[in-house]
């Protein structure tokens, strides 16, 4: 996937910061469209220039497959992750495991002028009054389908299914394509 991150970057040099001491940037889109792999080159690019920032991963906030796109998330966004960004300093979050399917040890983070939260239901309204720049990116449904599985695994399709399903009707709901300051698309 190639997307050119310079008007992000462009973005973020004069945006102005409304989540405490760091400028929040959200990377949102259909599971398999290449958040993560944006959020990487995003991070990169700012280490080049000597900007710190730190990573947030959805994946690990959600509460399993069925309620990964409901109020739990919204809570969890509400309550604990904009509150830990605007306090500023290092801070932890909640970790849910996939593997034993529930919340394990909580996962820390060390603070940054530049925070990125990437994953599914980043943009939504929870966190717009708080975030600097919104990205939205997507991918044509076969090939994030395909990724997704080539990623994690094969034995995930049946839940894979629902929640591309549940993140359809997510992104209805709140607009989030639509709030967003870059839209790209990969495949």
């Amino acid at each position: 996937m190639l997307v050119d991150i310079t008007p992000i970057i462009q973005n973020l040099e004069s945006a102005t910061r409304k989540c405490g001491a760091t400028t929040l940037i959200t990377i949102d889109g259909p599971a398999g469209s290449g958040k993560t792999t944006l959020a990487a080159d995003i991070a990169k690019a700012l280490a080049t220039t000597g900007t710190l920032s730190t990573t947030i991963h959805m994946d690990s906030l959600y509460e399993g497959w069925e309620k990964a796109l409901t109020g739990s998330l919204t809570t969890m966004l509400r309550k604990k992750v904009i509150p830990a960004l605007q306090e500023g300093g290092d801070f932890v979050l909640p970790y849910f495991d996939w593997l034993i399917d529930q919340f394990g040890p909580e996962e820390s983070y060390t603070s940054a002028p530049i925070t990125i939260l990437e994953g599914v239901g980043s943009g939504q309204r929870a966190t717009r009054p708080f975030t600097s720049v919104a990205v939205w990116i997507e991918a044509p449904l076969e090939i994030a389908l395909e990724r997704v599985l080539d990623r994690d695994g094969y034995d995930i399709e049946g839940p894979l299914k629902g929640f591309k399903k549940a993140e359809l009707v997510h992104f209805a709901e709140e607009g989030t394509k639509a709030a967003a300051h870059h839209t790209f698309y990969s495949a």
